[in-house]
């Protein structure tokens, strides 16, 4: 019973060996070539899932594949990347909550520096070079606002691109693959 599983999990292997190898349009004579087998017999073997890689060819399957050695084996992306790309979808969602943070900072140390001009302002004694200070305070706030407008935008942009690696990373875990699979895991 054990060998069974066995032969099913290098046939699995070897299925996604044929299919990266297919979706980069290599033949398995090319794969035998990158490899330094003399024809393509071992690489009809993996893929058949008759005969596993070496550690040195599982090593340079996926260079060559340009893939993770880890999922080329199992199937599933490592636990290191895994929580790599989780990490950088927080980080991501973290630099939103800053810049809305920021943004609100912002606002209220404008309306902070229009009501003090203001008061200086209608003040008879009001000093002109203390105003123009405030101003210019203003108008830097003012452009570091719409600097910030723009930073959240593009995170907006991009919280695309954080759904669909969060969209992805769910499906591997699950122990799907993605549909197109001859794209890079």
């Amino acid at each position: 019973m054990k060998s069974k599983k066995n032969l099913n999990n290098f046939s699995e292997l070897g299925n996604r060996v044929r299919e990266l190898r297919e979706g980069r349009g290599l033949q398995q004579k090319d794969l035998a070539s990158i490899l330094g087998y003399q024809n393509n017999t071992s690489v009809s073997k993996i893929e058949l899932g008759i005969k596993p890689p070496s550690a040195d060819d599982f090593i340079k399957l996926a260079q060559s594949l340009n893939v993770d050695l880890h999922w080329l084996i199992t199937g599933r992306l490592s636990p290191l990347f895994t929580g790599m790309v989780k990490e950088l979808v927080r980080g991501t969602h973290r630099l939103a909550i800053n810049a809305c943070d920021g943004q609100k900072f912002l606002l209220e140390t404008r309306i902070d520096l229009r009501d003090k001009i203001d008061r200086l302002q209608r003040d008879p004694a009001g000093n002109k070079a203390e105003i123009d200070r405030l101003s210019k305070l203003l108008n830097d706030c003012d452009e570091a606002y719409k600097r910030s407008v723009e930073v959240v935008a593009d995170f907006e942009k991009k919280s695309d691109v954080n759904d669909i690696l969060n969209r992805c990373l769910s499906a591997f875990e699950d122990g799907l693959r993605p549909k197109d699979s001859k794209q890079n895991p």
